[in-house]
Parts: structure tokens; C-alpha cells; sequence
């Protein structure tokens, strides 16, 4: 059997998907518009590695590792320190630490010094006084370490040279011209690693983009703020619809129901107030429907004649309707009494049959006598008495007119086995006396899920329509139902979507007189 496909579900749950989509961007807006502009304005430092400036090459890596390391250092609380300093006026490094943010480009040796304000200009004032604090504390830390260095070798070169100004005085013996010329070759290394180093090149950092006022602000920027929630409604939106659906287990359209079961669509029902235009001409369809659907079974697909068995008007070889559903409170007998208004409405007499013998509603759909009914002709245990005990069912002026005619047989008198009755011989006889006297017959099932009843009821109908509801008949009920249906070889027409929220058409809101039908109200029966 088909699986519905994940994009059908989202579709049918287009309509809400789109409002809450819309909703949510129009809040992000309002709630974006309503937010105190902010500015960030950036200035950029640029890391000089030793090896560049001594006219040598770095790997990229090696730059990038470096860009790092200085991104690092560009966060700590002595830059952030000096940063808060050069603020005219100074700031603390707390407020200072909260309105900067420091961030490196890639493997360029560059790094962003990004001052954010709800002044422009303050916004630039940060970013220019966070590079030059920046700059300025590196380059304090470089000078102030070489500056170390320098001093400490030029003392040690002076030590030496004390020590041997101090032989120089005493008697030169072999062992204190060895001490000597040991010191002054010390002295000699000594005066040339100072020389490396006073020449020696270090890593550089210099401002060469300070930042410029911004003009326009960085946030909040409420259209692309809308269309940022536009976008995440409308995903978590088809994934809601998507969970639903899967928790829920409901059909949310026709369509999707049957594309699941595998079966036509014959008709599709509104969720409609007694007597709407809307309803009655959802039933005109359905009557239409029957009349050219397809015939269904595991073997074959034929084409049923419109003025064939199943819808043939007059006495002799009439046929037999079943409608049924997986579960209670699909709507089938709301299904079941409606449509034999409209078949009589036509010009057809119809006959509709109480089969659900364990929870009957038929007499109340049609508004009608309980009794007598389907029981008394089972214990009288003469088909014979189907005739007798018939109703008659008030139909409007123009079904009369054309001919129509409505009957009914209701539940009648307790049964006590409703199985082993409906398999009676009786009760094959009694339908088929209906048909003869009747031509077409309509019979209210009961549901498929649970009792054999209505599979008993399959053997005496010539096509089986199967009700699913848009609220109370889930995938799992329907397709083990249909299933159920399949493997006995029922002769199924199709599906009829019920309580469908589908708009309909206002095109026959003009109704004709006398031609509405006195239709029940939804989910009523079973």
C-alpha cells in the first residue's frame, strides 16, 4: 500500500503553516523595529612576523597559528586595560571588555578590532581606542623584553671587563694570562650577541585600517529579521505538521487519504450546518461519484455502467449499497441516509436498510420509527416482511415530482446474535426483495474493525463505499480495514472524505426552492 509522501501532509497543512509563518514575521518585525539601534565600526591591525620583516617567508599556517596567539593576547584584561584608557573619557575595563570584540581574518595576518555603541561615533572611538591599546601594549611588552635582554648582556660584559682590568694589575703568571684571555673572549662573545640584538628584528603590529563613524546601524535590521522567522516558522511549521501527523495519525485531506488506501475519491463532505447548499451539492457529487466510479476488487477493475446494477431505477435487478467505515464515529450513517435522499431526490426509489443491528442510528438520521424493523423480519424469519414493514421517508416537493421515493426498514427488535442473523438466509432474501420492489438499496454497515458484521454484509452488496473521517478515523484503523475489505474480494467504489476542511465553492449558495434536503448533522451516528 502506498506510503504518503511527507510533502502532501506539509500541503495539506498549508493554510496554518503560512499564518503562523506570517504571524511570526510580523512580530520578529514589530519586536526588531522596536529595538535601540546599535552601531559597530571596526578597525584592523596587521601581525608582522620577525621572518617578513627580515625579508623571509612564513607558511600560511604558521601565520594563521600566529594570527591566533595575538588574538588571544588581544583579549586579555591589560590590553582591554589600555584600550579603556585611551577612551576620551576613560571607561572602566568592565564596560569596555562588554563593547568591544576582537576576531582574526583568516591566514592575511590580520586581525578585527570591533567597537559596537548605541553612538556611531562612540562605536568608532572604541574600535580606534582598542587598536591603539592593542598596539601599544605589544609593542610596550616587545621593547620592555629586549630592553631586558640588553641590559642584562651589557652587564655581563661589564663584570668581565672589570675582572680583567682587576689581572691586569696583578703579576702575569701563565695561569692569570690563561683567566684573562678566557674573560676577554667572553667579553668578545658577549659584545657580539648584544650587537645581534640591539639589530634584531621582532614581530611587529601596526594599525593600518583605524575605524570610520558608521552611518547606518548594525542592528536590528527588521526585514532580515522578518524574513529570518518567516523562514524558521515555515520549517518548524512542516515539521510540526510532519509530528502531527505522525502522532495524530489523521488524515488532513482527501487526497492524502486516498493516496494512503490505495482508492478513488467518490466524495468529499464538509464540516457544514444542517441543510447547507454546501452539504446538499457534496451529496449530489457523491451520487454522481457513485455513478461513474470504478468497481474495485484484488482481480479486477471494471467500469460500472451508470444504468447498470448498482444505481438501476425500477423493480428487477436492482443493487445494493454498502456504506462503511473502519471505526465508530466516522459518520457512515450520516453517509448512508443523506445519500439515499439524494439518490431519491433524482427520481429513484431507494430502499435504506438498518445493517448495524448492535448500534443503530438510522431511524434517527432519517427521523423515523425505531420499529418495527430488520429484527422483526429476522424472528418472523420471513424476507416477505421487509415490504410490509418499510417506512416511508419524507422527502421534498421536487423529489416527489421526479419520482423519488425513500423507504426505510430500521433495527427493528432485538437480536441476539446480530452476526449469525445478518448471515441468515432470511436476510439475503429480504434484501433481495428490497431490491426488487426498490431497485436501488442503501445500506448503513456497521464499522469493518472489531466484528464481522459488516464483512457479512459485503456478500449481499454490490459496491462498498468507505467513510473515513477527517478527526476520528486513523491511518492504522483505515488500512487494516481496508485490508480486512481486500482480502474477502469486497467490490470497493471508493473512499468518501468526511468533515473535510476544505472551502467550498459559494457558486450554489442560491438554492432553488424546495430543492434543499432535510440532511442531519454531522457526527451524530457512528
Amino acid at each position: 500500500m502506498p506510503s504518503t509522501h511527507p510533502l502532501r501532509i506539509i500541503w495539506s497543512y498549508k493554510r496554518s503553516i503560512i499564518i503562523v509563518a506570517i504571524a511570526a514575521a510580523v512580530l520578529a518585525y514589530v519586536a526588531s523595529h522596536s529595538r535601540t539601534p546599535k552601531y559597530t565600526a571596526d578597525a584592523v591591525v596587521q601581525v608582522i612576523p620577525t621572518e617578513q620583516v627580515s625579508g623571509g617567508a612564513l607558511q600560511p599556517q604558521q601565520l594563521l597559528q600566529l594570527s591566533d596567539v595575538y588574538l588571544e593576547i588581544s583579549q586579555t584584561t591589560p590590553v582591554l586595560a589600555k584600550g579603556a584608557k585611551n577612551m576620551t573619557p576613560p571607561v572602566s575595563t568592565f564596560y569596555f571588555s562588554k563593547h568591544t570584540s576582537s576576531a582574526t581574518k583568516g591566514d592575511l595576518g590580520l586581525i578585527d578590532l570591533t567597537g559596537e555603541s548605541t553612538s556611531p561615533k562612540q562605536a568608532a572611538q572604541l574600535a580606534n581606542a582598542y587598536a591603539q591599546g592593542f598596539v601599544s601594549a605589544i609593542n610596550d611588552q616587545t621593547n620592555s623584553q629586549q630592553q631586558a635582554l640588553i641590559n642584562d648582556l651589557s652587564k655581563q660584559i661589564n663584570d668581565a671587563q672589570s675582572q680583567i682590568n682587576d689581572l691586569s694589575g696583578q703579576v702575569q703568571t701563565p695561569a692569570v694570562k690563561a683567566k684573562a684571555q678566557g674573560l676577554q673572549s667572553q667579553v668578545t662573545a658577549l659584545q657580539q650577541k648584544l650587537a645581534d640584538q640591539v639589530g634584531n628584528a621582532s614581530n611587529r603590529i601596526s594599525v593600518i585600517e583605524t575605524a570610520a563613524v558608521p552611518t547606518t546601524p548594525s542592528s536590528p535590521r527588521p526585514k532580515r529579521d522578518a524574513a529570518l522567522a518567516l523562514i524558521a516558522a515555515l520549517l518548524l511549521g512542516s515539521g510540526a505538521a510532519l509530528l502531527w501527523s505522525l502522532l495524530a495519525g489523521r488524515y488532513s485531506s482527501a487526497e492524502e487519504a486516498s493516496m494512503d488506501l490505495g482508492i478513488p475519491i467518490i466524495g468529499e463532505l464538509p464540516r457544514a450546518a444542517p441543510d447547507d447548499p454546501a452539504a446538499i451539492e457534496a451529496f449530489r457529487g457523491l451520487r454522481t461519484g457513485i455513478a461513474y466510479a470504478t468497481f474495485e476488487t484484488p482481480d479486477t477493475i471494471d467500469r460500472i455502467d451508470p444504468t447498470a446494477a448498482v444505481l438501476q431505477n425500477g423493480s428487477g435487478g436492482g443493487g445494493a449499497l454498502q456504506v462503511t467505515s473502519a471505526n465508530l464515529g466516522a459518520g457512515k450513517s450520516y453517509v448512508a441516509a443523506n445519500l439515499a435522499r439524494a439518490l431519491a431526490a433524482e427520481g429513484r426509489a431507494v430502499a435504506a436498510v438498518e445493517g448495524d443491528l448492535r448500534r443503530p442510528t438510522l431511524a434517527q438520521q432519517l427521523e423515523i420509527r425505531p420499529n418495527p424493523g430488520v429484527g422483526d423480519v429476522l424472528h418472523g424469519e420471513d424476507a416477505g416482511l421487509a415490504t410490509e414493514l418499510i417506512q416511508p421517508v419524507r422527502l421534498p416537493p421536487s423529489a416527489a415530482r421526479r419520482g423519488g421515493e425513500l423507504h426505510a426498514l430500521p433495527v427493528g427488535r432485538r437480536v441476539e446474535d446480530p452476526a449469525e442473523a445478518l448471515s441468515s438466509k432470511v436476510m439475503s432474501d429480504a434484501l433481495k426483495v428490497l431490491e426488487d420492489s426498490f431497485g436501488t438499496v442503501v445500506i448503513d454497515s456497521p464499522p469493518v474493525l472489531g466484528i464481522t458484521d459488516a464483512l457479512v454484509l459485503v456478500r449481499y452488496s454490490n459496491a462498498v463505499i468507505f467513510v473515513v473521517d477527517a478527526r476520528r478515523t486513523s491511518r492504522v484503523q483505515a488500512r487494516r480495514a481496508i485490508e480486512t475489505l481486500r482480502a474477502i474480494n469486497a467490490p470497493i467504489v471508493g473512499l468518501v472524505f468526511n468533515r473535510s476542511k476544505t472551502t467550498f465553492s459559494p457558486y450554489y449558495q442560491e438554492d432553488v426552492r424546495g430543492s434543499r434536503l432535510p440532511l442531519k448533522k454531522q457526527g451524530v451516528a457512528p
